[in-house]
């Protein structure tokens, strides 16, 4: 290789040679291409943990209420801005409450709420690795899952 690649510079000169720059370059260069991707495979894990998170906390809420029912007991869940609202009919009482939603989680379209083993909530997971979760009145949770429309259970698409 050339001289002048190697040299140093006359005594009094400071400074790095090239090839020294081009190691550390490559070396950046190899460090992020390892990084990178492992960064961008955490948000995925990371929005998957937001979605089960949100699922296994209305499947707790749901269970809860069917348990607690006294009388004929309608329920609805649907996503308010930031917050998912549950509402409660318990004879001629009516309960409502939220809970917050976690960013990038969407509800999934819920129906047949019709007793303590026949239910199904459901949400979207627009940026992780499983794009839906499901969790059913029988107290499972389905990743991978969408609620049935036509009963209480999740199934895979």
């Amino acid at each position: 290789m050339a001289n002048w690649l190697w040299r140093r510079g006359a005594p009094g000169e400071q400074g790095f040679s090239l090839v020294e720059l081009l190691i550390v370059v490559i070396i950046m260069g190899v460090l992020s291409a390892i990084a990178i991707p492992l960064f961008f495979q955490q948000r995925a894990n990371a929005a998957d943990a937001a979605a089960e998170a949100d699922v296994r906390h209305l499947g707790g809420e749901l269970s809860r209420i069917w348990i607690e029912a006294t009388a004929a007991t309608a329920v609805t869940v649907a996503q308010v801005g930031n917050a998912y609202q549950i509402t409660v009919v318990n004879g001629s009482e009516v309960e409502t409450a939220g809970t917050p939603r976690s960013r990038n989680v969407e509800l999934q379209p819920t129906s047949h709420m019709e007793s303590v083993k026949s239910w199904c909530v459901g949400v979207t997971n627009l940026q992780g690795k499983v794009q839906n979760y499901a969790w059913t009145g029988a107290g499972e949770m389905e990743a991978g899952g969408v609620c049935d429309t036509s009963g209480g259970t999740a199934t895979k698409p």
